[in-house]
């Protein structure tokens, strides 16, 4: 089984020249650009499950354009 995390460079790199309210304009209003602000910056807030997707189409982004691969370790 593979697992993907979310990385805030990634969310940044995608968005490229286009500002946080353009890309929080694009969410129709599900998130806002400050919250947008945080998952690029801060370790510790990512999208909550349900804003992933929001997030996806306002970008027009695949997940794995925002995440990379985690390895998981099995403990018998």
């Amino acid at each position: 089984m593979s697992f993907r995390k979310i990385k805030a460079d990634k969310i940044r790199k995608v968005r490229g020249a286009r500002t946080l309210q353009e890309i929080a304009d694009a969410s129709g209003g599900q998130f806002t650009k400050g919250v947008l602000w945080q998952w690029e910056n801060s370790r510790n807030r990512k999208p909550s499950d349900d804003n992933i997707p929001i997030l996806l189409m306002a970008l027009g982004c695949s997940y794995e354009d925002i995440s990379e691969p985690v390895e998981v370790a099995y403990a018998a």
